[in-house]
């Protein structure tokens, strides 16, 4: 799949910097070092054959704004008054036909994982009924299977912080999603979730791209 398409989130110096005065637990950045790591990290999906495109999103995640499946496109909320989901929808709109999560729903992307032609949505305080069923009935429309189960992650987590699809059968889960019926007949990798690789993990193109440091894991 040469032609796999994925965009990578817009960072600068004046933003980290921002980021860092408004969290101010997390210490002092080397933001340098970021840039660098970000350049590399965009260097390393190029040399596996995909198409990258930089967004300028500065203000929230682009994972949490839109659900993107093949040629469409679903933008978590309808509030097209917020800059991060114009800005998410104005680069989306050249290269994907777009859906909005209208009325009362709520999604959030994170919620959201694919395995293979499956989606499994989690209902979290970020993501409601209605939101997951405005997605579902847009992603059974494109030919896609769905399921939608309850979360029994904490208030903060997501779906996408438990389970990365990597390949045919394969899923790298975290130890709290092992034996969800939702992946009942998958083969597993079980990590342990307080290792945060879970989100920091990309598969495509077949390669899998992972944080440095985590040999067993990478066995």
């Amino acid at each position: 799949m040469s032609n796999q398409y994925i965009s990578v989130q817009h960072i600068s110096k004046p933003f980290l910097a921002k980021y860092q005065k408004s969290n101010k637990t997390i210490g002092v950045l080397d933001i340098d070092r970021i840039i660098i790591q970000h350049d590399d990290l965009c260097k390393k999906i190029t040399d596996i054959g995909a198409n990258i495109s930089i967004i300028p999103c500065p203000k929230t995640s682009i994972t949490s704004l839109a659900v993107i499946a093949g040629r469409i496109a679903v933008i978590g909320k309808n509030s097209q008054e917020n800059e991060a989901y114009s800005t998410i929808a104005s680069v989306l709109a050249g290269s994907r036909i777009l859906k909005f999560i209208e009325g009362d729903g709520i999604l959030d992307g994170r919620d959201v994982v694919r395995i293979g032609d499956k989606f499994i949505i989690a209902i979290t305080g970020k993501t409601n009924y209605e939101g997951a069923l405005q997605l579902a009935m847009h992603l059974k429309d494109a030919g896609y299977e769905v399921e939608i189960i309850e979360s029994f992650f904490n208030e903060h987590a997501t779906l996408h912080e438990h389970a990365v699809f990597i390949d045919n059968n394969t899923v790298i889960v975290s130890e709290d999603f092992e034996k969800h019926y939702a992946i009942l007949t998958h083969d597993k990798i079980v990590i342990e979730y307080a290792n945060k690789i879970i989100p920091n993990t990309l598969w495509m193109n077949n390669a899998l791209l992972m944080p440095k440091g985590f040999s067993d894991v990478e066995t």
